[in-house]
């Protein structure tokens, strides 16, 4: 079953990823990724469409790899003759080690921060997949610090991608280059990975859009797969959650407003 329970600063939630929409009996609130759409039920407060594109990696790998655009092709064969060490860890070697969260959530958040944006890795919620043996976390290092970090929540025959992070602050431009041909090439040494583990469906974990795709949107795009939408469908079980996702409604109407009458 995969349903994980993670333990927030005032309410726990229940993450239920691959399986439909039904009844959880534990958490404040549940959290259901990649369903159809239920029918409406007073407990839920938010369902959220999502598109996405899938890899169908049953299919031969050459076959996979002829779906990538001739500039992801040229870029991974490149590759292969670059000086980067790359490593993957599964849910045991990241629990028995440590420094892979944290120098993923340092590599992540500083990318972030480098961005004019405050955001932080939920290292709670990967470790609770890590502890069910459902994490995968790949990396890519140059002259053995790390430059790229990738990560999957995996069970039976679906994984879907979950965060992405790499160094870009480098002022050599080579180095810039080196780390975007080096990302490409990462999803596809992880695609083999996936494939060779058993696992069929390769989820990219979002697109924005397919008509008006955004840079992210474009370099998934490249890649190929199968369009596909589905729902994201949050439900309360405690009235602590039904009153702490009130209160959180109440103050995004407030900021909306207050934008809207600045910008007037």
């Amino acid at each position: 079953m995969s349903e994980y329970l993670i333990c927030g600063r005032k309410l726990k939630s229940c993450q239920v990823w691959f399986e439909p929409f039904r009844d959880v009996k534990t958490g404040d609130y549940a959290v259901f990724h990649g369903v159809e759409k239920p029918e409406k039920r007073r407990a839920i407060i938010a369902v959220d469409s999502q598109r996405t594109l899938i890899t169908d990696l049953s299919r031969d790998e050459q076959e996979i790899f002829s779906d990538f655009s001739a500039t992801v092709k040229n870029e991974i064969r490149r590759c292969e003759k670059d000086n980067v060490r790359f490593e993957i860890f599964t849910s045991d070697m990241i629990l028995k080690n440590a420094s892979v969260i944290k120098e993923f959530s340092d590599l992540y958040e500083g990318m972030y921060r480098q961005k004019g944006l405050d955001r932080s890795l939920n290292s709670k919620e990967l470790a609770a997949y890590a502890e069910k043996g459902d994490l995968i976390v790949s990396a890519a290092y140059i002259d053995e610090n790390p430059v790229i970090f990738h990560s999957y929540i995996v069970n039976g025959e679906n994984s879907r991608f979950l965060h992405s992070c790499s160094e870009f602050r480098s002022e050599d431009k080579s180095i810039r280059s080196l780390i975007g041909r080096e990302n490409k090439y990462l999803h596809w040494m992880d695609m083999q990975y996936l494939k060779c583990s058993g696992v069929r469906y390769y989820d990219w974990g979002g697109v924005f859009s397919f008509d008006e795709p955004n840079g992210i949107d474009k370099f998934k795009l490249s890649f190929g797969g199968g369009q596909c939408e589905y729902y994201n469908v949050t439900v309360v079980r405690t009235l602590k959650a039904k009153f702490a996702f009130a209160i959180k409604r109440l103050l995004k109407k407030q900021i909306w407003r207050k934008r809207k009458n600045n910008s007037t």
